[in-house]
C-alpha cells in the first residue's frame, strides 16, 4: 500500500546517512550566522542537549563504521587503521590549504581584516554576534563588557592597528 514511500536503493551508499548529515550541516550554518533567522524553528537555535556538530560526528562514525567494516573483515584491523589516518591526514591537508587560501584572499582583498573592530555598524549600535541580538551603547561595567555579549569587551572594541589607514578603522 505504501511501498511508493519506501528507501530505494541506488548503490552501496546510503543516501539517507547523507542526508543527514547535509541536515546537521546545514543546522551549524544557520546557528553559527549571526542575527535573528527565520530558520530557527528548523534548526533548533543550538539550544538542545546535543547540537548539530554532535550529530554530525556521529552520523559520520556510523558511516565510517559502515565503510570500513567489510575492509577489517577482509585484510584486518591494521589496514582499516592505516585506510582511515590516511584520510584524516587527506581532510587535514584539505583544510590547511583551504585556511591559508582564505587568509591569503581576506588580506589580499585591501580591506580591514575581519575582526571586532568590524562589529560596529554605521549609526553606533553594535551586533552582538554571540546572541543575535543589539548590545546597545556599551555599559558602566568592570572591564567594559557588555552585560548581555560576553564577545564585546574593550579589548574587542580597540584596534590594534597603525599605519596610514589605522585612523580610519578607529
Amino acid at each position: 500500500m505504501l511501498r511508493w514511500l519506501r528507501y530505494q536503493t541506488t548503490g552501496k551508499r546510503d543516501l539517507r546517512l547523507d542526508f543527514i548529515r547535509g541536515y546537521c550541516v546545514f543546522m551549524m550554518v544557520v546557528d553559527h550566522l549571526s542575527g535573528p533567522s527565520l530558520l530557527y524553528f528548523i534548526t533548533g537555535n543550538n539550544r538542545y542537549i546535543v547540537s548539530a556538530a554532535e550529530g554530525f560526528v556521529f552520523i559520520s562514525g556510523i558511516v565510517m563504521g559502515l565503510v570500513y567494516r567489510p575492509l577489517a573483515e577482509r585484510r584486518g584491523f591494521e589496514e582499516v587503521c592505516i585506510r582511515a589516518l590516511g584520510r584524516a591526514a587527506q581532510l587535514y591537508l584539505l583544510f590547511v590549504g583551504l585556511t591559508l587560501a582564505m587568509v591569503g584572499l581576506s588580506r589580499g582583498g585591501g580591506g580591514p581584516p575581519a575582526g571586532p573592530q568590524q562589529n560596529t555598524p554605521p549609526g553606533g549600535r553594535r551586533r552582538c554576534r554571540w546572541f543575535g541580538r543589539h548590545a546597545g551603547p556599551p555599559p558602566a561595567a568592570p572591564g567594559g563588557g557588555a552585560p548581555d555579549c560576553p564577545a564585546l569587551s574593550i579589548s574587542s572594541r580597540t584596534s590594534v592597528r597603525s599605519g596610514p589607514r589605522a585612523s580610519a578603522v578607529q
